[in-house]
C-alpha cells in the first residue's frame, strides 16, 4: 500500500478524516526515515508515525514502546511531548498533535544560527531530569520499556562498538562502556535526545522520535545531547553554546535523580558517544575535517584518562586549558 494510502487509512480508523479528497501531507524530519509525515486536516495540523518496521537488524518495539514513552513524557511534563490522539493496534502507528512550525524551532537549528544559549541548556537539563527521576523513583516503570536487544542494535552498536573497530587504540575503553551500558537499567530515557529531536518552543523544550526509549541508564541521555552540542559548538562555535551545554550539566545533575551515581558515567560516556558520532555509524552532522580530528583526538585522551566531572569534561573536549 503506497504510504499516502496508509496514512489516509490510519486517520479515518482514528475518526480523524472522512471520506473525500486526500488532504495535503508531506514527509518531515525528526526521525521520518519515510515515516513520520505532517498532514493538514481541515481541524488542523496532525503528525502521523508510521509503524515501526526492523531498523538495521533491531527487533521491533514491544512493551512501552514509542507512543508509550510520549504517554509517559506527557504525564510527567505535557508541554514536553506531542499530544497523543490515537494509536492504530493495526498497523503499529500513531496520530499526534501537530505543532506550529514557526515558534517550533529544533535545537540544530538554534545551534546553526548562534541561537543556542543558557535558557535552552536549563530547560532542557529539568526537562530529562524530571524524566529520569519518574523511573528512578518508580522502578516498575522501566520494565515496560526494557528493550536491550533493540537498544544494543539502535545504539551502542552503532555509537560504540563500530568505532571501536575503527579506532583500535580506544577500542578497550569503548568496548568496557558498552558492556556497562547494557547492564545498566535505571531509569526510563528517550535514547535519541539529538539537536533534531528537540523542539523550543513558547512553553520549552519538546521531544520527539523517542523510537530508541529504553529502560536503561540515564547517563547516556545526557552524554548523548551534550556530545552533540559539543560537535555543533565546533562547527559552529561561541560563547552562548559552550553556556548552554555548562547551564544543561549544572541543572540536570542538580535536579536528577542521583547525580554522586550519574556524574561519573555520564562524563565516562561523553567522550565515547563524541567519537561515536564522529566516526560511528549514526552521524551527526557534517563539520570540517579539521575540527573533527582534533574532537577525536581530544575524546580518545579522555576515553584512555577519564575525568569523574561532567564540566571538567566539557572543558576538556572543549580544549579549555589544553
Amino acid at each position: 500500500m503506497p504510504l499516502q494510502s496508509q496514512i489516509l487509512a490510519v486517520l479515518r480508523r482514528a475518526g480523524l478524516l472522512d471520506l473525500g479528497p486526500a488532504p495535503p501531507c508531506r514527509p518531515i524530519g525528526g526521525g521520518g526515515r519515510g515515516r513520520l509525515w505532517r498532514v493538514d486536516l481541515d481541524a488542523g495540523p496532525v503528525v502521523v508515525k508510521l509503524g515501526d518496521p526492523v531498523q538495521n537488524g533491531a527487533p521491533p518495539a514491544v512493551g512501552g514502546g514509542e507512543a508509550g514513552f510520549l504517554a509517559l513524557l506527557g504525564a510527567i511534563r505535557p508541554e514536553a511531548a506531542p499530544r497523543l490522539l490515537h494509536v492504530d493496534p493495526q498497523s503499529g502507528a500513531f496520530v499526534m498533535a501537530g505543532l506550529p512550525e514557526e515558534d517550533h524551532p529544533s535545537l540544530l537549528a538554534l545551534a546553526r544560527d548562534r541561537r543556542l544559549g543558557a535558557r535552552h541548556g536549563q530547560a532542557l537539563g529539568d526537562l530529562l531530569a524530571a524524566l529520569h527521576r519518574a523511573g528512578w523513583e518508580r522502578p516498575e516503570r522501566i520494565g515496560a520499556f526494557r528493550a536491550d536487544a533493540r537498544f544494543h542494535v539502535l545504539r551502542i552498536e552503532p555509537l560504540l562498538l563500530v568505532p571501536a573497530e575503527a579506532h583500535k587504540d580506544a577500542a578497550g575503553p569503548l568496548k568496557r562502556i558498552a558492556r556497562r551500558l547494557a547492564t545498566t537499567h535505571r531509569g526510563v530515557i528517550h535514547g535519541e535526545a539529538a539537536p533534531e529531536n528537540v523542539l523550543f518552543g513558547p512553553r520549552g523544550p519538546v521531544l520527539l522520535d523517542a523510537d530508541a526509549a529504553h529502560g536503561g541508564d540515564p547517563a547516556f541521555d545526557a552524554a548523548f545531547l551534550l556530545a552533540d552540542l559539543a560537535i555543533l559548538a565546533q562547527a559552529w562555535p561561541g560563547p552562548a553554546a559552550a553556556e548552554a551545554m555548562r547551564a544543561f550539566a549544572r541543572v540536570w545533575l542538580g535536579r536528577g535523580p542521583a547525580p554522586e551515581a550519574l556524574e561519573a558515567p555520564a562524563a565516562e560516556l561523553l567522550p565515547a558517544l563524541v567519537l561515536g558520532r564522529l566516526a560511528g555509524r549514526l552521524p551527526l552532522a557534517a563539520v570540517p575535517p579539521r575540527l573533527a580530528e582534533g574532537l577525536i583526538l581530544r575524546a580518545k585522551a579522555l576515553l584512555h584518562v577519564p575525568r569523574q566531572g561532567l564540566l571538567p569534561t566539557l572543558g576538556a573536549l572543549r580544549g579549555e586549558g589544553a
